[in-house]
């Protein structure tokens, strides 16, 4: 971008670069900021809202992340002409079960109820574990947040 003020005509390049070579920081965004001046060797200023927002980009992307790829622990199913049911849990603490049963809505209509719940572990700290119905009146989920040490 170049751009034109007066006497002085200056010029802002912004690369990125990624992933970084840094075995530290193998998904790190490499942000490279290039200002020069045409007419002379005068120290270009740039308001500290657009260099604070550029700092907070590259640390953002820079930050090293940490989450593990979570693995199956437990994965169980049974499909039957009346219904069904699974659960699996993974390393990660993630787990969700649930069952579907054959209900009888009205004399010639048939549908499946099924209930069940998952629970995550979130980037907050917190459990989360939501139990749910999903009928003839539609899905019905109720939350629970489990601190942590429950």
């Amino acid at each position: 971008m170049v751009h034109a003020t007066g006497l002085h005509k200056w010029a802002l390049d912004l690369t990125f670069e990624g992933p970084s070579s840094n075995p530290s920081f193998p998904s790190a965004l490499l942000i490279k900021i290039s200002l020069a001046s045409t007419v002379n060797e005068n120290i270009i200023r740039i308001p500290a809202k657009v260099l604070c927002a550029f700092a907070l980009l590259a640390l953002a992307a820079a930050a090293p992340q940490d989450q593990e790829p979570a693995y199956i622990l437990k994965q169980e199913s049974d499909v039957n002409p009346e219904g069904y049911n699974f659960e699996f849990e993974t390393s990660d603490g993630t787990s969700r079960q649930e069952q579907g049963t054959l209900k009888q809505i009205t004399e010639d209509q048939q549908a499946i109820t099924v209930q069940g719940s998952y629970k995550y572990n979130a980037p907050d700290g917190l459990t989360y574990v939501v139990t749910y119905v999903a009928d003839e009146h539609g899905y019905q989920p109720q939350e629970h947040i489990e601190q942590p040490g429950q």
